[in-house]
């Protein structure tokens, strides 16, 4: 299907201002997003989508979105710089109707359950110097994650790890988190 990988094209990240052309280009997308979103796709074995206006943006488009959301604009949004999607993941062939909507639309999964697979996915291992001759694995959490109520942001932010929305529950002695 796609040009960036086996899923996804470059159209599905273009900036939504449909002028600057941002995402359209070669490198303009991290490929470490695209690793982690066919990795997500792969868990689910359901299609990833990215949601209207949720990969690239131009700062043009990027303070528009802050301005209707009265909040002011984050020159950080790692959307300004392609490491950044909104996503939903797609159940197939599953159709609901609503009273007040009779047009079907397929189910979603709780972006609770997409955001702590995300979760578990984002981790950064790093060789340090281990003492005499044999390196260290350093392991830490990498990216950002936020839960919002019909989608969930995922970036590959570098540096500090960030989460919003993502309780962690704990599971007793043996739990990995």
């Amino acid at each position: 299907m796609g040009n960036l990988s086996k899923h996804f094209s470059k159209w599905e990240f273009e900036c939504a201002c449909g002028t600057c052309g941002y995402g359209l280009n070669e490198g303009d997308v991290d490929p470490q997003l695209i690793e982690k979103l066919e990795l997500i796709r792969k868990f689910f074995g359901s299609p990833v989508t990215i949601t209207n206006g949720g990969g690239c943006r131009c700062e043009k488009e990027a303070r528009a979105i802050y301005r209707k959301q009265h909040k002011p604009f984050n020159p950080k949004s790692q959307h300004l710089f392609g490491r950044a999607a909104d996503i939903a993941v797609v159940i197939p062939g599953r159709l609901n109707w609503t009273s007040d909507n009779p047009r079907p639309y397929k189910k979603r999964l709780p972006p609770i359950e997409v955001a702590r697979f995300a979760d578990s996915i984002m981790w950064f291992e790093d060789l340090v110097d281990g003492g005499k001759s044999y390196p260290k694995v350093k392991v830490k959490k990498t990216g950002g994650i936020i839960v919002y109520p019909t989608f969930v942001h995922i970036d590959v932010r570098p540096g500090k790890a960030y989460r919003w929305g993502l309780k962690v529950e704990k599971r007793g002695m043996n739990s990995r988190r």
